[in-house]
Order: structure tokens, then C-alpha cells, then sequence
């Protein structure tokens, strides 16, 4: 018996393509994924193999946007294309690059026990830094390049640099408060236009998902897929404020002429000033942020 229908998937190349190809193998009832530097596998769907693979599919009752059953496992297809380990690397690397620019002036160079694939992805990266401020973290400094400059690791190191001393939204960083600063480092997806039906946003934009660029002539704003879930927005109130972001009004992702971008990031973050790095689960914390709301 066939599939009756086939899923839509997001799969990332190395060289950080959005790749889609299924077809479907009427013979074995399989989904055949060719993709040349295939990432999807039946037990880990984020994983790079290096080889075209063959995958069990089927829709799973009830699911919602990416999820699906993958060989008998239930997988939510993001994007996250680091381990813990290196996400942690990079989030040690930014820390690094700060300091060595307060204390000394300089930009240092990616070390030699960098990772290889840190050195040749090319996904976009942002630094944000907080600092601890009567026991609450306060906003210190972020920015990044949404679509990637050189390689991750060259990005977090410029972003880092960049977060601490050129937010136009702050004085630049000094060396005495790298005790009281958390670092977090984002890896970005590449951006995926949205087709420009106003009407469909709502549906399309995900809180605990989605990041998302908004683009009208030369105004321009992006929002990190962690800024709505920090604030307990929902789509509306996301789009609005991406809208401000980009210096227009907040209704302007209902005019045809803006366009609408979304992203996914993998989050890496210290748990407290050099403290351990920890992968962040966006859509746990939105549970939990509107849970909070709902008492």
C-alpha cells in the first residue's frame, strides 16, 4: 500500500543549502531523499552522512508542521547541526574573543582545536551578551551576520567583538565586566522567504520556531527565534514588533510589498558568568512562559 500523501520536509547541506528532493519508490513503498550530501537518516535526522539514504515514512496521527514518525521514531526535523560540544566550543571562543579585544586589542584567530566543521559551515551567527544586574540578566550587547560571514567559527569571533563594543544601543564593553557577563551564541538557518500572502503570516511564523527578517525597500529587522519566547509574544505580536524593528509600522507585514523572512537557530548559552554551556530549548521555555501568563 502507498503513502498516501508525502511530508514536506527541511533538510541543511554542509554548505548550508536548503535542500529538498523526495520522490517517492513505488516498488518499497520508501521515500527516497537524494541530496547529494545527504543530512537526513533514519535514527538521527539531523545527522551528516556523506551518502544518498533511503528513510521509512509516515505521517503521524495528529502532527502538526515538521513532525513526522521516521523509521518508528518520532522526530521534529529543526535545525540543529551541533552538538553540544561545539556549541559549547563556540560559546568558549566568543567569550575569548571579547576578552582578548578589552584586555589587549586584539582580534584573535580561530584555534587550532577548532572543529573542522566550524571552519568550513557558512551559517549565519549572532553574539548576544547579558549581564547580571541584581540577580537578573539585562541586555549588554547582540549582533551578528544573518547570513554568515566566512565561516561559524570567523563569525562568532567578529560577532562577539561587534556585540561587546559596537551596539550602537550601548557604551562599548570594558574588561571589568567580563566576571558579570553571560555568553550566548546563535547558528543560524539560512533565511527561507515566505510567499507574500499577508494572510497566511499567522500559520506560517512559529514562536519557539522561527526567527524571522522583515524587508521593505532599504528598512530592514530581524528578530532571534529566542527575543518572542523571552517576551511570551504570539505571531501577531511578533510580526508587529519585527515590523518596529525594521523602523516601519507595526501592520506592515499586512502590506503585500513586505517581505517576510524566517529563519531557525540552535541556541547555546552559559548557565551563569564562565559558567556551563547549556543548548536552550526554545519551545519548553514558551511553555513555561505561558503557563506563567495563564495563572
Amino acid at each position: 500500500m502507498l503513502v498516501a500523501y508525502l511530508p514536506v520536509f527541511t533538510v541543511y547541506t554542509r554548505d548550508g543549502v536548503l535542500a529538498l528532493e523526495p520522490s517517492l519508490d513505488q516498488s518499497t513503498n520508501l521515500l527516497d531523499v537524494i541530496l547529494g550530501e545527504a543530512v537526513v537518516a533514519d535514527e538521527d535526522v539531523a545527522a551528516y552522512i556523506g551518502y544518498p539514504c533511503r528513510i521509512d515514512v509516515a505521517p503521524a496521527d495528529g502532527a502538526s508542521g515538521h513532525e513526522y514518525i521516521f523509521g518508528g521514531y518520532f522526530k521534529d526535523v529543526s535545525f540543529r547541526p551541533y552538538s553540544l560540544e561545539e556549541g559549547a566550543f563556540l560559546v568558549r571562543l566568543a567569550r575569548r574573543a571579547v576578552e582578548e579585544y578589552l584586555t589587549r586589542g586584539a582580534i584573535i584567530e580561530p584555534p587550532a582545536d577548532t572543529p573542522q566543521r566550524l571552519l568550513r559551515d557558512p551559517y549565519g551567527v549572532f553574539t548576544t551578551i547579558e549581564k547580571l544586574a541584581g540577580g537578573k540578566l539585562e541586555l549588554r550587547g547582540c549582533i551578528g551576520y544573518p547570513e554568515g560571514y566566512r565561516n561559524v567559527a570567523y563569525a562568532t569571533i567578529y560577532s562577539a567583538i561587534a556585540a561587546c563594543c559596537q551596539d550602537p544601543r550601548f557604551p562599548a564593553m570594558t574588561s571589568d565586566e567580563l566576571d558579570e557577563a553571560v555568553f550566548e551564541v546563535s547558528v543560524l538557518s539560512p533565511l527561507r522567504q515566505l510567499p507574500q500572502n499577508p494572510k497566511d503570516y499567522l500559520k506560517a511564523v512559529e514562536v519557539g520556531r522561527h526567527g524571522i527578517v522583515v524587508r521593505r525597500g532599504f528598512y530592514s529587522g530581524l528578530l532571534l527565534p529566542q527575543v518572542p519566547v523571552e517576551e511570551c509574544w504570539d505571531s501577531e505580536d511578533f510580526l508587529a514588533n519585527g515590523c518596529l524593528k525594521a523602523w516601519l509600522h507595526a501592520d506592515c507585514w499586512l502590506d503585500e510589498r513586505t517581505r517576510i523572512y524566517v529563519f531557525e537557530a540552535q541556541l547555546f548559552k552559559e548557565r551563569a558568568p564562565r559558567g556551563e554551556v547549556y543548548e536552550r530549548d526554545l519551545k519548553e521555555e514558551l511553555a513555561a512562559c505561558r503557563a506563567r501568563t495563564s495563572r
